[in-house]
Parts: structure tokens; sequence; C-alpha cells
């Protein structure tokens, strides 16, 4: 925690130093510009209903990621034919660019769709691989054992798949779940939204405010770190009650 401080205090130093050095705020605005336009984001009410709308998007793109990345991982580590036909078009959504993406998507569907499909298509190859792997990590006595008893589908995915890639999961909500809000941004800056947090950064772009651009991105930064941070701790309780 000490060394996190002493991070972010040289971290304004220089911005600081650098934004004296420049003097321009609409180059580089002061660090206590930019404080300000902070507390002045926090006290109005537009700005939580623009935080809303850009959470509730990636959050509902990333949930139906994560149920079909899951998903399709295990028929895939079932069904050997699924994989190979699947292999192909993850390595394609995990090399193709964003913004072609987001641009391709623009001309096929509204705003709100074409932000949704975008989350989709950038979070599902890390799920689906993620867990993927998981699955083919399982121990061999585990796997014979699943066989063994002949279980409904839906009880060996609630008592052996989910619980023997758990730490997957995981890792993959804590590496997914930013990148879908960054992606979410990006695409409401591209595509002009109506709302969230990426329109309220095109506005600032095109009235030439550096401070709201500033102010913006660090609360968005804050944020998505405290919701980090709250996942990790909902985890750690979660192992300690199994233990």
């Amino acid at each position: 925690m000490r060394d996190r401080l002493l991070s972010l205090i040289i971290g304004i130093l220089i911005w600081q130093i650098a934004a004296w050095s420049v003097g321009n705020d609409i180059i580089l605005p002061m660090p206590s510009a930019v404080f300000l336009k902070v507390i002045s984001l926090l006290s109005d009410s537009a700005f939580y209903q623009s935080l809303g709308a850009t959470f509730l998007r990636a959050h509902l793109g990333f949930l139906i990621s994560l149920v079909s990345g899951i998903a399709l991982a295990i028929l895939s580590f079932r069904i050997l034919m699924v994989e190979r036909f699947l292999s192909l078009w993850v390595r394609f959504l995990q090399t193709i660019p964003q913004i072609s993406f987001i641009i391709l998507l623009l001309f096929w569907f509204d705003r709100e769709t074409s932000i949704l499909i975008v989350i989709f298509l950038m979070s599902f190859p890390l799920i689906y691989v993620q867990e993927l792997e998981g699955l083919k990590g399982i121990d061999q006595d585990y796997m014979d054992i699943i066989e063994l008893y002949h279980h409904r589908w839906w009880y060996n995915l609630k008592k052996a798949y989910l619980p023997l890639t758990a730490v997957q999961i995981e890792g993959a909500i804590l590496a997914g779940l930013p990148l879908a809000l960054k992606v979410t941004v990006m695409s409401e800056v591209l595509n002009q939204a109506r709302d969230g947090i990426g329109r309220a950064l095109s506005l600032a772009r095109v009235n030439i405010d550096m401070t709201s651009v500033f102010a913006w991105t660090i609360l968005l930064v804050v944020f998505v770190s405290v919701e980090t941070e709250l996942i990790q701790y909902l985890f750690r309780k979660r192992k300690q009650r199994q233990q």
C-alpha cells in the first residue's frame, strides 16, 4: 500500500512538472484543474447516468460472453469436432483489430446492438480459451470419476466442471471485465452513443476540453479498479468459506 501511494505521488509530481513545462491546458492540464473537474463531475447527477449506461452495456455484453464462452468451452472439451471447428474462429477474433469490428458493425446494426456485439466478440475468446485450458488441465482421476457415475450434464457442470475450473473462470473475469469496459467506451466514442462515458469523452474532444478528458479517464480507472478489488475480495471470501 505504501509503495502504491509513493508511486502515485511521484506520478503526480512528474505530471505537475510536465504541465508547468508545457504551459498549455489544451495540451496538458494541471493536476489541480483536473482534480477540481473530478469533484465537479462527482457532484453532477449526469455523471452517474453516464457511468451507469457504460457499466450496464459492458456488464451485459460481458455476461453474454462469459456464459457463451464457458458453455462452448465445455462443449469443445467433450466433443473434439466442436473444438476443431471453433479454433479457427477464436484465433480470428483474437487477432482482428477492435476498430475493424466497430466500423463493420456500425453498418449492420444499430448503436446499442453494435456495442454489445463488439464486447462479446472481444471478450469471448479470452473466456473460451481460459475455460478450455482449465478443463484440459483437470486430473484424469477426476475425469474417470465423472465418467463412472454417469450423472446428468447439469449435475456434472455444477459439481465438477465449474468448481474444478474456478481459478480459470476467476482469471477470465478479472482480465475480461476491464477489457469489456475499455471496449465499451471506445465503441461509444466511435459510434456516437447517446449516453455513456464515451459520449462524454467525445463531447470533451469536440470542445477541446482536455481537462474533462483527463477527469473522465481518471474516474473510469478508479471505478474499474474499485470493482476489480471488490471482485477479488469476493473470490477470496468464497475460497475461505470452502477451506
